[in-house]
């Protein structure tokens, strides 16, 4: 199935180069009827070619149950660093940076002719990178499971206990879980942890470091992991 999305991904790209380039021909050629008309059926192919995508996607992302399973496809070569904007370019998903968003808005995911997922820009780019990876936790847990086709967080939310919200709302909770998974893979976790010989001990502050992510992010996926109390870890918090 992610193999008819890279189809569409490409057919898509070439459909857009061939209408920018019609464009710049009846920019030579003001009001030729032909051109006109090519532009008119390349636009008509792209808005299919996009509504294709958009139900291939959520049609992929449902058979998808841990961000393990989606690195595994995207990336046969295993990464150590898995970046939130690069799954979603893989996947179709177009990623906004916009600062105009609400003064409340740390991001929101929605539909319109692409899956769109906006973000406000911010200092840090471990929050941003945060930020995407929720929202394509939404994407892939929520939008792709039911008739809900927009999701917008707060800033507020968003970034209470550093960067885990802390909500009653277990959608919310869910796409924290995912982001976590997705940027800070179990499998690589271990992997790093059975290279600690003897008494070493790797700090908590040089794991966010490693996988660009905040204390926030590290604490909560530890202990998802069942790995908060591991004595290969030296806790490093800023509230210890």
């Amino acid at each position: 199935m992610y193999n008819h999305i890279q189809r569409l991904n490409n057919q898509i790209e070439d459909t857009k180069k061939l209408i920018e380039n019609t464009h710049a021909l009846l920019m030579e050629n003001p009001s030729d009827p032909m051109l006109e008309y090519m532009i008119a059926q390349d636009k008509a192919l792209l808005a299919s070619l996009q509504h294709t995508r958009v139900q291939a996607t959520l049609d992929y992302l449902k058979t998808i149950t841990a961000p393990t399973q989606l690195i595994d496809e995207l990336y046969p070569s295993s990464p150590f660093e898995i970046s939130p904007f690069d799954v979603a370019h893989k996947l179709g998903i177009k990623v906004i940076k916009n600062p105009l968003l609400d003064d409340s808005e740390a991001g929101k995911c929605y539909i319109n002719n692409d899956i769109v997922i906006e973000y406000k820009g911010y200092i840090s780019h471990n929050r941003e990178r945060f930020t995407v990876a929720h929202e394509l936790g939404h994407v892939v847990k929520h939008m792709a499971h039911s008739n809900n086709t927009s999701f917008r967080d707060s800033s507020e939310l968003l970034y209470a206990r550093n960067d885990y919200i802390d909500s009653k709302d277990p959608t919310e909770k869910e796409a924290d879980v995912f982001a976590g998974e997705l940027l800070i893979p179990k499998q690589k976790l271990d992997l790093l942890l059975s290279s600690i010989q003897g008494d070493d001990r790797i700090s908590t502050k040089l794991l966010c470091d490693i996988f660009k992510v905040s204390e926030g992010a590290i604490y909560h996926t530890l202990n998802k992991y069942g790995l908060g109390n591991s004595l290969k870890i030296k806790k490093e918090y800023s509230w210890l």
